[in-house]
């Protein structure tokens, strides 16, 4: 078991970033005290300690959504992971070690997306754009770095006690996942634009075949028939492979102009929705584009969903 000494400020934050390096990650069993040194000491089963230095979590207690919170200038590199807070370098010493990167918040900075309420850029639709995040901009958007750190921090603990328990081998799911923001291409869409897609499948893309589909579906019919009624295919595509896939329905009351031209109101879509459920892949909620910053609208939207199962959504 370790013991983490630590200064009183952001008690939570560093709760929950150590539970996920040295807990989840790590396998490692641990406990938190405050105390008032200048960094968050590790110490262990034996002699020595591991120090840290203190970068984000530094700041006053409120202040962490603050533009001063932000990493500044070019990140230094430590064997290849870059620096957040801090610089790049471990000193050893005669009683352990000391890293001069504040991993606890290099990991927070990066699992909590906190930029995103901190930066001003956003796209059309309100959206913090992904080229301004700190990963993108700096050349690291496709690597693990959490993982890289909570490696690199392993290893320097095992440095200094090798006979911590090893870390907890871990494997996989894989898990298909389907946005369902069409799934009609005709219903719910102005009389006029249906007579344009019609069109254009008979003298744009001359495929009289899908003009017969998409009639049949536009009409009330032969809904089967539509050319989005791909649902089944997927779970059977799915299921021939030994896979459970997961299905991501819209609930927004009304449809809008970005969210798909569907309700659950509707009794096609929440068959389609049931039927899912029935043969055994998860259903689960697409928030619409307003909710990202309307919580009451989305626990509205994760009801709608949640009675047409008659169960709680998955996710």
């Amino acid at each position: 078991s370790l013991t983490l000494l630590v200064p009183p400020t952001h008690a939570p934050e560093r709760a929950w970033v150590w539970g996920i390096l040295l807990g989840e990650r790590l396998g490692l069993s641990f406990r938190m005290e405050p105390w008032e040194g200048p960094c968050t000491r590790i110490q262990g089963p034996g002699p020595g300690h591991l120090d840290l230095v203190e970068g984000l979590f530094a700041r006053p207690d409120g202040a962490l959504l603050s533009p001063e919170s932000l990493p500044v200038g070019v990140p230094p590199i430590l064997e290849t992971l870059p620096v957040a807070y801090g610089e790049a370098g471990v000193d050893l010493g005669p009683d352990g070690a000391r890293i001069r990167a504040d991993v606890a918040g290099t990991c927070f900075f990066l699992l909590s997306r906190m930029e995103e309420c901190i930066k001003p850029e956003r796209d059309l639709h309100g959206r913090f754009p992904s080229e301004a995040a700190w990963i993108v901009t700096h050349g690291h958007s496709l690597r693990p770095l959490v993982e890289g750190w909570a490696a690199f921090l392993e290893q320097q603990l095992r440095k200094l006690w090798p006979a911590l328990p090893q870390a907890p081998s871990r494997s996989f799911t894989l898990r298909p996942t389907h946005d369902i923001d069409w799934p009609s291409s005709t219903r719910g869409l102005p009389p006029k634009r249906v007579l344009t897609i019609l069109a254009k499948d008979l003298l744009w893309r001359r495929q009289p075949g899908l003009f017969t589909r998409r009639l049949a579906s536009a009409l009330g019919g032969k809904l089967e028939w539509d050319p989005f009624r791909s649902h089944r295919w997927i779970m059977a595509e799915s299921e021939r492979r030994g896979l459970r896939s997961t299905f991501y329905f819209m609930a927004c009351p009304k449809p809008g102009a970005l969210d798909g031209p569907y309700t659950l109101d509707e009794p096609w879509a929440r068959s389609m929705v049931r039927e899912v459920q029935a043969q055994g892949h998860e259903v689960g909620l697409h928030p619409s584009l307003v909710t990202r910053d309307d919580l009451e609208g989305l626990r509205t939207e994760c009801g709608r969903l949640s009675e047409v199962l008659g169960a709680p959504v998955a996710g």
